[in-house]
């Protein structure tokens, strides 16, 4: 891992590919703010780095252990953000 961070490694490929997924999730995000799709306060580079690191947390542990419900998991934390997140305003 430590050989990715610092570049010397064949790795260093799955470095940029992770920081272009996190970009085009970024730029997404981003277009989304401008949009008014998501909250103002919406820090689009944290938040896709936050949903990339989801994405990969969730892909290892189905590797582990094939019998996690990764797609329940994603259903449980999209109900839980939709309870948590302030209404619009009317």
């Amino acid at each position: 891992v430590m050989g990715v961070r610092q570049g010397k490694s064949e790795l260093a490929d799955l470095r940029d590919g992770f920081r272009q997924t996190r970009d085009g999730i970024r730029q997404r995000l981003a277009l989304a703010k401008e949009n008014g799709q998501v909250p103002a306060g919406l820090d689009p580079e944290l938040a896709a780095g936050a949903l990339f690191s989801f994405y990969l947390g969730a892909r290892m542990s189905k590797a582990v252990d094939g019998s996690i419900n990764t797609d329940g998991q994603l259903e449980q934390l999209l109900a839980l953000f939709k309870t948590i997140s302030p209404s619009p305003a009317s």
